[in-house]
């Protein structure tokens, strides 16, 4: 491993606007787990002739799993001198018109991003795409912008110069998300709401149950194309709802600054604290089922205490699907 990686993580953590110095963790956990994705993805190179290893990064809103795909692309790349590639599921929710078209259609609850508005045909053929990559080839990788449309989010447009260009084959492919590896749930277990919003909006469960389909039919087409998977484990969803009320502060913050600024336009905007509760009620029900069982079904496992410190990493699933369940 190069030693300037520990100039590197340190460069990144300040621009993430971390404070809490990370030494002992570089050391102790996410060198390891790059160590570990970069065993697991020449294995799989070997053992099946594939060039890409993809993997998955699951886990809650305000988990930090944005913040574990830089750090392990970072360690990977610059550390190790493999390429990579990453991405956030988020990156690829249905536009603004698509999810007012599926609201139109199926239900009003859909015109928000979340359950079952993601596009799958585009996510998977973006890794088709990265995975046949090569030569200086272009791959556009999506970036979705939650504070357009007021805050209800669109994908940002071609051109536009956040829209992520990767060049080099990757040997490693991270899709990190909140529903990553999401199962679709039994039907008996989408009678009874789970929340307001599921009371309120939703009383017939037409809702939830059109989520739940797309989790059965298309988003299991894309979990089929991953390797491993990866979790960060929180204490439980009120974690979810503080964490997204301290990021939708920041983003308030950020925005009023930008307009005294004058330098966003009255398009641009941030959640206030009613409309965070009703947004993470959005996502109750898929959050609360992974918390249940993927600390069962993902590969590595990494809990986490109240303030995002790590508690323990440890291997919980090998490549091979043997339980194992071994400090990384």
């Amino acid at each position: 491993m190069k030693s300037t990686i520990y100039e590197s993580f340190e460069k990144k953590r300040k621009e993430l606007k971390i404070d809490k110095k990370l030494d002992e963790e570089l050391l102790s956990v996410y060198i390891p787990l790059a160590e570990y994705i970069i065993a697991q993805a020449e294995k799989n190179k070997s053992d099946n002739d594939s060039d890409t290893y993809f993997c998955a990064l699951s886990g809650a809103q305000g988990s930090g799993k944005t913040t574990w795909n830089e750090f392990l692309q970072l360690i990977i790349e610059e550390g190790y001198e493999y390429d990579v590639a990453g991405f956030s599921i988020d990156d690829v929710y249905n536009t603004y018109d698509e999810r007012q078209k599926l609201a139109q259609d199926h239900h009003p609850l859909l015109a928000t991003r979340g359950p079952g508005t993601h596009d799958i045909d585009l996510t998977i053929k973006v890794l088709e795409n990265l995975s046949a990559s090569g030569d200086g080839r272009e791959v556009i990788i999506p970036q979705f912008d939650k504070s357009l449309k007021g805050g209800a989010g669109d994908r940002a447009e071609e051109g536009r110069t956040y829209r992520r260009r990767h060049f080099n084959k990757p040997l490693i492919v991270i899709l990190e998300g909140w529903n990553v590896f999401a199962e679709a749930q039994d039907e008996s277990a989408l009678l009874e709401p789970l929340n307001e919003l599921e009371r309120i909006e939703d009383p017939d469960g037409i809702w939830r149950k059109f989520q739940n389909d797309r989790l059965k039919n298309d988003y299991s087409r894309l979990w089929d194309k991953f390797d491993g998977c990866i979790f960060i484990q929180i204490s439980g969803i009120d974690t979810v709802y503080k964490n997204r009320e301290e990021q939708e502060e920041k983003l308030r913050k950020k925005i009023d600054t930008m307009k005294a600024a004058g330098e966003a336009s009255e398009e641009v905007g941030a959640m206030s604290p009613q409309q965070v509760v009703r947004f993470v009620d959005h996502y109750a029900r898929i959050t609360k089922e992974i918390l249940r069982t993927l600390p069962q079904r993902a590969n590595v496992v990494v809990e986490l205490n109240d303030d995002r410190s790590i508690k323990r990493t440890y291997v919980n699933v090998d490549s091979t699907g043997a339980k194992v369940t071994e400090d990384l």
